[in-house]
C-alpha cells in the first residue's frame, strides 16, 4: 500500500518543503513464539529482517526474513541454523549484512578447552550457511558470561573487523585490553595487547573505531578517585574524557584529552569522516550534574592525530526560553536529562547533534479493595534538540523540536523517535497527540499536548535543514491505519529512506518511509 503526502505551502519560505512516502508490506499474525525483530539492513533489492523466537524449552530460533526494498513483498523466510563446536551449538552473539553476505558470530566453548570462543561463520543472503565457524578470539574463562567484555567494532568501510576484549582480572592494575583486527576471509592482519598508565577500576572505553588501514580510535572516560553524591535525584558526572589511537603501521599509542578547562564534559559521541579524519562531539555542564549547558565539538586530523577544527557554545538565552521560564533564567542556565542520541556527518565537513529528553517518574496507588500497593512507572521521551556545527568547527545553531511522550508500565515502547537524513535535512518521525501538528502550524509557540498511547495519536514527520528551520507533517492517523509504530525498531539507509517496525493487537508489518527534499 502506497501514501504520499506533500506538506502544505506556509506563507514563511525559508520553511523547507517535503514530500512523505509510506510503504507498508502486509500484515502478518505474530507468532506466540516470536520474542523480537532486528532489521538487519538492505541491499539495492532486498530489505533483511532477523526474527527471534522461542525453541524447545528454553533455546531459541532465528529466523531470516526478506522484503522487497521497493515494494515490502515478502519474497522469503529461512531459519538461520547455527553451527555446532564439538557437539555444542553457538549461542549467537551478533549477525551484520555486509556486500558477500551475513556473518554471524556466536560463542561456545573454545576448541582448545581453556577458555570460551568467539567464532564467526559466513551464510549467504538466503541463510544459507557457507562454510565453517572460524575461530575469532580465545577469552579466559569457562562460562559464557566470560565473553561479555568481548566487543566487535566494523571499520568505516565495512571490509575490516575489530576484536577488543578489556582484561580487568585484577581491578586495581593497569588498565590493559587485546585488540585484534581481521579482513572478511576472517584472517589476523595485526593483533596487540595495550596497557595504558589508568587502573582499571577508575577506566572504561565507552567507544571503539576502526578505520580502512586497521587504525583503531578509543573513547576512555577515567573516574575521579573520589566522587560525592550530594543529591541523589541529580546523576553525578563522573568522567573526563580521553581519546586513544594505536597506530599498527608505526606500534604507537597516542592520547588526547578531551578537556574543556573548567566545564564538565557530560556525553561524547565520535565518528570517521570520509576523508579519514575522527569527529568529536557531545554536550558539557558547568558543574557535575546530569544537565547541559552547551555543546562542542573537534576534529582530530586522521593523519598527524592533531585538533584541525574546534567550536564551543553555550546555549543562548532565546534558546533557553523555550524550556525554561522567564523569571528563572537568571539562575537556571542548563536543561536536565537530556540524553545524546545521534551525531551525524555531512559531506560538507560539518554535522548535527541530537539529544532528547528522558527520564523516568514513579506513582504508588493503593488498591482499596485489598489494601495492596503498586508502583506505577511513568516513562517520559520529550523534546529533541539539535545542534547544527559548521565545517570550521563553530557552533552553527540549536534548536529545539517539541514533543512530550508520556506511557505507563510499558518501558515506552512507542516513545521516542526514528531518524534518517537527506542532503543535509533531518527527518524525525514519532507518535504525537492528533492536535499538535495544527497548533504548530497556527502558533509555532503553543503548548504541547502529550502523546499518552496509541489509541488516539498519529504519526508525525518533522524536516529541520540547515538553517534551523523546521516544518511538521502529519503522516498517519495510528488507529485509522491499524497501526502502531515503534519508533525505536528502525533502519535508516540514508537518502531519506527510513524502515520501521509497526504493531497492531497481534499483527506486525513493516512500514517505508521515503522523505525527499523539495528545493
Amino acid at each position: 500500500m502506497h501514501k504520499t503526502l506533500a506538506q502544505e505551502v506556509l506563507p514563511d519560505d525559508r520553511v523547507p518543503e517535503f514530500q512523505g512516502k509510506v510503504v507498508w508490506s502486509e500484515a502478518e499474525k505474530l507468532d506466540r513464539k516470536q520474542r523480537s525483530a532486528l532489521l538487519l539492513g538492505a541491499d539495492n533489492d532486498t530489505f533483511y529482517v532477523l526474527s527471534e523466537r522461542s525453541g524447545r524449552g528454553r533455546t531459541k530460533e532465528y529466523y531470516l526474513l526478506r522484503y522487497r526494498r521497493e515494494s515490502l513483498e515478502k519474497i522469503g523466510e529461512s531459519l538461520i541454523k547455527l553451527p555446532e563446536v564439538d557437539g555444542n551449538e553457538l549461542r549467537l552473539y551478533s549477525i551484520d549484512l555486509y556486500e558477500k553476505g551475513l556473518l554471524v558470530i556466536g560463542t561456545a566453548k573454545a576448541e582448545s578447552g581453556n577458555g570460551m570462543g568467539l567464532y564467526g561463520t559466513w551464510y549467504a543472503k538466503d541463510g544459507m550457511r557457507l562454510g565453517l565457524p572460524a575461530l575469532l578470539y580465545e577469552a579466559p574463562g569457562k562460562r559464557p558470561a566470560d565473553t561479555e567484555g568481548v566487543g566487535v567494532t566494523v571499520s568505516a568501510d565495512s571490509t575490516l573487523l575489530l576484536i577488543h576484549h578489556e582484561n580487568n582480572i585484577n581491578r586495581k592494575a593497569n588498565e590493559s585490553f587485546d585488540l585484534k583486527v581481521l579482513d572478511l576471509n576472517l584472517e589476523i592482519i595485526w593483533q596487540k595487547e595495550i596497557e595504558l598508565p589508568y587502573r582499571s577500576d577508575l577506566f572504561e572505553i565507552n567507544q571503539y573505531l576502526l578505520d580502512e588501514n586497521g587504525h583503531v580510535y578509543m573513547m576512555t572516560g577515567i573516574r575521579t578517585e573520589k566522587a560525592q553524591v550530594r543529591q541523589e535525584e541529580r546523576p553525578l558526572s563522573e568522567k573526563r574524557y580521553v581519546l586513544v589511537t594505536y597506530d599498527p603501521d608505526r606500534n604507537k599509542v597516542k592520547e588526547f584529552e578531551v578537556g574543556l578547562d573548567d566545564k564538565w564534559v557530560i556525553s561524547t559521541a565520535s565518528d570517521l569522516t570520509p576523508e579519514g579524519d575522527l569527529a568529536i562531539g557531545g554536550f558539557y555542564s558547568n558543574d557535575r550534574y546530569f544537565s547541559v549547558a552547551g555543546t562542542f565539538f573537534f576534529r582530530v586530523d586522521g593523519k598527524s592525530k592533531e585538533v584541525a577544527a574546534k567550536g564551543l557554545k553555550a546555549f543562548d538565552d532565546e534558546f533557553l526560553r523555550q524550556f525554561i521560564k522567564e523569571n528563572r533564567l537568571e539562575k537556571e542556565r542548563e536543561l536536565d536529562n537530556f540524553y545524546f542520541d545521534h551525531f551525524v556527518l555531512r559531506d560538507d565537513g560539518g554535522a548535527s547533534l541530537v539529544a532528547e529528553q528522558y527520564y523516568v517518574t514513579q506513582r504508588f496507588r493503593a488498591d482499596i479493595t485489598t489494601g495492596r500497593q503498586e508502583i506505577q512507572y511513568f516513562y517520559h521521551y520529550n523534546d529533541i534538540i539539535v545542534v547544527d556545527v559548521l565545517p570550521d568547527g563553530n557552533i552553527h545553531w540549536a534548536k529545539k523540536i517539541p514533543k512530550e511522550q508520556v506511557t505507563m508500565n510499558d518501558d515506552g515502547r512507542y516513545s521516542s523517535y526514528a531518524l534518517t537524513s537527506d542532503e543535509g535535512n533531518l527527518f524525525f518521525v514519532f507518535n504525537d497527540h492528533p492536535d499538535n501538528a495544527q497548533r504548530f502550524r497556527t502558533n509555532p509557540q503553543s503548548a504541547t499536548r502529550s502523546f499518552t498511547s496509541i489509541k488516539n495519536s498519529v504519526v508525525n514527520a518533522v524536516v529541520i535543514n540547515q538553517d534551523g528551520q523546521q516544518r511538521r507533517l502529519p503522516l498517519l492517523e495510528s488507529k485509522e491505519e491499524r497501526t502502531a509504530v515503534k519508533p525505536k525498531v528502525n533502519l535508516s539507509t540514508g537518502s531519506g529512506e527510513l524502515l520501521i517496525y509497526a504493531q497492531y493487537r497481534r499483527h506486525y508489518r513493516l512500514g517505508r518511509f521515503n522523505f525527499k527534499s523539495q528545493e
